[in-house]
């Protein structure tokens, strides 16, 4: 459901960071850039941001000939645990659906648990189809973080390429 691509940079993982890094003045009015070591969290200023709205997350790694940069696109953090928060429960739900009708079945008794697994699937598929939704109205704002990270980092990638 998190868009991830990897990429290959010519140049080591310290200059790849510091390149990033240096967006945070060169954009600071349409970019937010948090960073850790070689971890950066990329996204739009608040103004901006909407409940759709992607955060990009970048891991530069050592790789033969530079950097391997590896990146995920995501939800906001309290939205994106939110969304796991739910696959969890509806995941515990149908097990436990699928424990209480199968003792149901083996004691001769109709298993009327099993009823429950309809409301869990149709939920379930909801949940699916909204962060498909999601990924559709971030389609812009990905883009802007992907050119924006790519341009950065001295990449010709063309914008039309989907991260």
């Amino acid at each position: 459901m998190r868009p991830t691509f990897d990429l290959e940079v010519p140049h080591g993982p310290d200059q790849s960071i510091q390149s990033l890094r240096a967006l945070r003045e060169s954009h600071k009015d349409t970019l937010i850039v948090k960073n850790v070591g070689h971890h950066l969290m990329l996204s739009v200023i608040g103004d901006q941001r909407h409940f759709w709205s992607p955060w990009l997350s970048i891991e530069v790694q050592d790789h033969d000939s530079g950097a391997l940069v590896h990146g995920r696109f995501s939800p906001a953090p309290a939205l994106w645990t939110g969304v796991m928060l739910t696959w969890i429960a509806i995941t515990t739900l149908v097990f436990f659906s699928l424990v209480i009708g199968l003792s149901q079945y083996l004691s001769e008794s109709p298993p009327s648990a099993l009823w429950a697994l309809l409301p869990l699937a149709l939920f379930a598929g909801a949940l699916y189809g909204s962060s498909q939704v999601g990924q559709r109205l971030a389609h812009d704002q990905m883009h802007l973080l992907y050119d924006t990270m790519t341009h950065a980092l001295g990449l010709e990638i063309q914008s039309s390429t989907d991260p």
